[in-house]
C-alpha cells in the first residue's frame, strides 16, 4: 500500500501543471537576485526535490493538490532567495575590488566591450590606497572574508573595519556600484 501511494505521489509531482509551475518560478528568478540562465536548471531541481520532500504531508482533506503545489514551490523559493541573500552568501558582497586581478584585467582591455576605462579606474582607486588597505583588496581577491583576516593576522572585526574603508574610498571615488 505505502509503495503504491509513493508511485502515486510521485506521478503526480511530474504532471503538467507541477512542471509547469517549477518551470515558471525558476523562469522567474533567473535575471534577478544574481541568478544567471545556466542556474535555471538547478533551481528546477530544486523545487523538484523540496515538492517530492514534501508530498508526503498533503492532505487532500485540507486542500487541494495544485493549491498544495503552489505553496511548497512559494515557500521553496522564499527559502532559496533567504538563503541567496543570507550576509555571508549575498551574491551582492562579490565586490568588483577582484576586478583588478592582472588576468581578468588583461581580459577586459581584450575584449572589446569597453570595460578598458573600468579597469582603469579601479586600478588608479588601488593604486591610490595605502600599503595596508592594498594588501587587503589583494588577499580578497583569492581568499574569503575570514582566510584573508586569519592570513593578515587580525581579529575579523578589525579586517571587516578596514574593507569598510577600502569600500568608502571607492565609493568616494565613483565606483559604488562595484562594492556593493
Amino acid at each position: 500500500m505505502a509503495a503504491t501511494a509513493r508511485a502515486d505521489r510521485d506521478r503526480s509531482v511530474l504532471d503538467p501543471f507541477v512542471q509547469t509551475q517549477i518551470q515558471r518560478r525558476a523562469r522567474r528568478l533567473v535575471g534577478r537576485n544574481g541568478f544567471v540562465a545556466t542556474d535555471r536548471e538547478d533551481i528546477e531541481q530544486c523545487l523538484r526535490l523540496e515538492l517530492l520532500r514534501r508530498a508526503h504531508a498533503f492532505d487532500p482533506k485540507k486542500a487541494t493538490w495544485h493549491g498544495f503545489v503552489t505553496l511548497v514551490l512559494r515557500r521553496a523559493v522564499s527559502r532559496i532567495l533567504r538563503a541567496r541573500h543570507a550576509e555571508k552568501r549575498d551574491y551582492r558582497r562579490n565586490s568588483l575590488l577582484q576586478t583588478t586581478d592582472p588576468r581578468l584585467a588583461s581580459h577586459l582591455t581584450t575584449n572589446g566591450d569597453g570595460n578598458a576605462d573600468l579597469v582603469q579606474d579601479l586600478a588608479a582607486c588601488e593604486a591610490r590606497l595605502p600599503s595596508d588597505l592594498r594588501a587587503i583588496t589583494g588577499s580578497l581577491r583569492t581568499e574569503s572574508l575570514s582566510e584573508a583576516a586569519r592570513a593578515a593576522g587580525l581579529p575579523r572585526s578589525t579586517f571587516c573595519d578596514r574593507v569598510g574603508k577600502v569600500r568608502k574610498i571607492y565609493e568616494s571615488a565613483g565606483l559604488r556600484i562595484y562594492v556593493e
